[in-house]
């Protein structure tokens, strides 16, 4: 196999991870209406389905070198710090202002 390949198949593997832990989330949680605790009422949640939706539409349209896709990848690794406070604390401030640049 070529390494394009592999980075393909690791796409869906992971893809295929991630959407169980959402599916997962949402079914104990609730998706948006079920109070405070509901799936997309957290930050990071949101960031994560986003991701996970961007992850769907690279692979079903065949979108893997556009710039803007790959940017989205890397927001993957900041699941990672859900655990470290500070740069949670961080990384939901950059996220709320991110609407604000928009218009920048």
């Amino acid at each position: 196999e070529t390494m394009q390949d592999m980075l393909y198949v690791t796409e869906w593997v992971f893809t295929a991870a991630f959407s169980i832990e959402a599916v997962v989330r949402i079914i104990s949680r609730g998706f948006i209406c079920c109070g405070e605790l509901s799936y997309l009422k957290d930050t990071f949640n949101k960031l994560d389905f986003f991701v996970l939706l961007m992850s769907y539409i690279s692979l079903a349209f065949g979108l893997n070198n556009l710039t803007a896709i790959r940017a989205f990848r890397v927001l993957k690794p900041l699941r990672a710090i859900k655990s470290i406070e500070g740069l949670r604390i961080l990384v939901t401030a950059l996220l709320a202002s991110m609407p604000g640049l928009l218009d920048v």
